[in-house]
Formats: C-alpha cells, structure tokens, sequence
C-alpha cells in the first residue's frame, strides 16, 4: 500500500503506464453544484495502455466537491475490489483529499470520516498505489465522468475496451506518451 505525490513536472505529462504486474485505474469525477449531481468515471488500462474497462456512474444530492471526490474515489475503490483486482494504481487529481485523508491524516483531523472511509474500502485490495495527477492526465476520465453528468445520459454502466468516442484522446495520451520517454 503506497502513496505517491508527483513533483509537477512528472504530474504534468500524459498518461504514466503502471509496472507489467500492476493496472492503472485512472478516475474522474465531474460535479453540477446547482443540481447535486456528479458523474464518476473510471478507465482500467494495462502497462501497455490498453484499456481493459472502462465504467461512469451518476450520484446524486451531492453538496459539495470534496463530497464528489471521496464518493468518486470510494466507488472507484469499491468497483476494483469487486472485480478482483489486487495490484491497481489509482490516479486522481484529488490533490487535498488524498493529502488531508490518507497522506497527512494524523495532521488533518477535518478529514477524519474521509480517512475512515477510504482506508476501510482499501483493506480490500492487496495492493494499491494512489498518484496524484493534475486534470490533464486524466482527461479521458473526465471526459467520460463529464458525460454522467450533463445532458441526458446519466445512466451507470460498464464495459470492455474504451469508448469509441474516446479513442483519438486515448491515441494522443499514448503517442505522447512514446515520445516522451523516446528521451
């Protein structure tokens, strides 16, 4: 079980492959403050950048962003552990959560229920990792937690494989990704 903060420059490139034995889940969420409502979303992929499965889900009378964020966390969580994967990387932008709740808990009583919450869903995975990322490294989470929650489309699913809506975003994170570490 490890944390992992990036420096920025690292945080700031397109998607990071896990190690061969390990899968990254990239998660996003996206909140409408004025109706409560918030779009999770999660992309599994392999050290190769192939997307395994990808889900969104829509959670409804959420009164604010750190709410969004551990329920999007915490589903995220959930949904790995239910699937029975043991070694997953979990990439989130949620810079304070994971700092207040899991990184500095002691320090941060504000965010005991959120360290209570997420250290009960972790002791289900054998081994997690959580990388702080900035938006930019995981935008086709975003994208995909976005379209839960506007318009008319916030019904749950899963599924194999990417969207097919999504595949030049998913190209261009792993093209830059070859070109960056061809350095």
């Amino acid at each position: 079980s490890l944390y992992q903060v990036l420096p920025k420059a690292l945080s700031s490139r397109s998607w990071i492959p896990p190690s061969i034995s390990w899968i990254k889940c990239n998660l996003a969420y996206s909140w409408d403050k004025k109706t409560k409502l918030v779009g999770v979303a999660w992309l599994l992929r392999n050290h190769c950048g192939k997307v395994l499965l990808h889900s969104r889900h829509a959670i409804s009378d959420i009164d604010s962003l750190t709410e969004a964020k551990l329920q999007c966390l915490l589903w995220a969580i959930n949904i790995m552990s239910e699937l029975k994967i043991s070694q997953v990387v979990f990439s989130t932008e949620a810079y304070e959560l994971i700092i207040g709740a899991v990184i500095r808990a002691k320090a941060c009583p504000s965010f005991a229920f959120q360290a209570s919450e997420i250290n009960l869903a972790l002791s289900k995975i054998r081994k997690w990792k959580l990388h702080v990322k900035t938006a930019a490294t995981n935008l086709s989470a975003y994208l995909i937690a976005q379209s839960a929650s506007f318009g008319p489309r916030i019904h749950s699913y899963m599924a194999s494989g990417a969207p097919f809506w999504l595949r030049n975003t998913l190209d261009n994170d792993m093209a830059f990704e070859s070109l960056f570490s061809s350095f």
